[in-house]
């Protein structure tokens, strides 16, 4: 995840100086370039999703505890409460960006 980051900083850079020289549409190289990082967003959200996941259930993955003893003692109506206040939250958030749009 850390290094698609540093790639997508340099390719931004990398953009930066061929645009200042006026070169930024006529090199094919960088144009071939960027496509590829087209889904290197992606790809890092999913790893560091995996990774986060990996590190919450230790003792999960290395077979020492069963899932059923890992779960949290919350209760169905805190989930659906969260779930709920995290849905308002999100369409608050997408209508304001379709609204900016």
């Amino acid at each position: 995840m850390v290094g698609i980051g540093v790639a997508m900083m340099f390719m931004g850079l990398l953009s930066l100086y061929l645009r200042a020289r006026r070169q930024l549409a006529t090199t094919g190289w960088f144009l071939r370039a960027a496509l590829v990082m087209g889904p290197s967003g992606f790809v890092a959200v999913l790893a560091g999703w995996i990774t986060t996941e990996m590190g919450r259930q230790p003792y999960v993955v290395y077979g020492l505890m069963r899932t059923a003893e890992a779960r949290s003692p919350v209760d169905a109506p805190a989930v659906a409460g969260s779930l709920l206040a995290f849905a308002i939250v999100y369409l608050l958030v997408f209508g304001a960006g379709i609204y900016y749009l």
